[in-house]
């Protein structure tokens, strides 16, 4: 079959903005949050959970004593696949949060990016280039994104839009990069 050809890649930048709240939107934005927060500890114990039982199985064990090779990576490719310990596995699992009432407040979109945070924050401890993944308290989450600039938190003629919010922000007048 041939290769998938892959999606051009726009130019993409950062750039925080102060939003134009009313206290309405400020409370909504709160309980969004917060809800996220929730999503990310759930699919984060989710990932941990099955990175634990995995590394307890008979065959992970096994792989771990392979000299490194061809058999070693099919192994781990198999062990991994057998627990769910992938992104899109995850994914899946977080597919049930947009079924319930953290639905009402996120998007498929937003719930998708918290799990793919989770799951690399988990990859990271489990290849051992990070500690090991802490869940979130009170205090939360700071920032959430969607996936793409078409659906879910989108930023469009001056205004951020996501799920019924409409805010506008603040630009400084003679920034050029904020224009």
């Amino acid at each position: 079959t041939p290769m998938a050809k892959k999606k051009p890649k726009t130019p993409s930048f950062i750039l925080q903005l102060p939003l134009c709240t009313t206290p309405t939107d400020e409370s909504v934005l709160h309980v969004r949050f917060d809800t996220a927060r929730q999503v990310y500890n759930a699919v984060l114990g989710e990932a941990l959970k099955r990175l634990r039982l995995m590394r307890q199985s008979r065959d992970y064990q096994k792989a771990r004593k392979l000299p490194k090779g061809k058999d070693r990576n099919a192994l781990f490719k198999e062990v991994r696949e057998r627990f769910g310990f992938s992104e899109y596995a995850l994914h899946a699992y977080a597919k049930q949060f947009g079924h319930s009432w953290l639905g009402q407040h996120l998007d498929s979109l937003t719930i998708q990016k918290v799990t793919t945070r989770a799951f690399r924050a988990t990859k990271e401890y489990a290849f051992g280039k990070r500690g090991k993944p802490r869940f979130k308290g009170k205090r939360g989450l700071h920032s959430v994104e969607g996936k793409n600039n078409t659906s879910g938190i989108r930023f469009s003629k001056g205004m951020l839009h996501w799920s019924g919010l409409q805010m506008g922000v603040h630009i400084k007048q003679g920034d050029t990069v904020q224009e």
